[in-house]
Formats: structure tokens, C-alpha cells, sequence
């Protein structure tokens, strides 16, 4: 997943859902703070708006140590077929 966001008040309510979870979950080793839950919430509450831009690329997600290597060679295999430069 890739998101862009825009500054000011919906970068600010992102910081307060950031507060709210880090507040209630921050001492767990393994707690994740999962943005499109966060963005979801604000969309309910109509302090969001979203626009989804279509995309046919695959996304490579790291959130642990073990997913490293399988990224690395998918990125490695984008810098072959010449869609990413080398070096990154």
C-alpha cells in the first residue's frame, strides 16, 4: 500500500489516532498501528476524505525482520528488469 497524505488537519487527527493507540497499546512489543484502520476511523468520523488511484504494480510489505530477504529479491529482480535503478 502506498499513501500520500496532505498536510495540515488530516495529518493532525493522524497524530491524534497515533496518540490514542500508543497511549492504549505502546508498551506491546508486538502492537501494530495499522493505517487504514486509523485513516478508516477518521473517514467514519468525516474528518477524512480518500481517493483510491488504480495501480496494476505489486507492493512488497516489510513489517518484520524475516520478510527482508523476500524483498530484497523482488526489489532486486525490478532493478534487473530495469524498472529500478541500481543503486536505490
Amino acid at each position: 500500500n502506498c499513501w500520500g497524505f496532505q498536510a495540515g488537519t488530516f495529518l493532525s487527527n493522524l497524530d491524534e489516532a497515533w496518540r490514542d493507540f500508543f497511549a492504549a497499546r505502546g508498551q506491546e512489543e508486538k502492537a501494530e498501528f495499522y493505517l487504514p484502520a486509523a485513516v478508516d476511523g477518521l473517514m467514519r468520523r468525516r474528518a477524512a476524505r480518500v481517493r483510491v488511484l488504480p495501480t496494476a504494480d505489486s507492493w512488497f510489505g516489510v513489517t518484520y525482520r524475516e520478510d527482508k530477504p523476500r524483498v530484497q529479491a523482488a526489489l532486486a529482480k525490478l532493478v534487473r528488469r530495469g524498472i529500478y535503478p541500481s543503486p536505490l
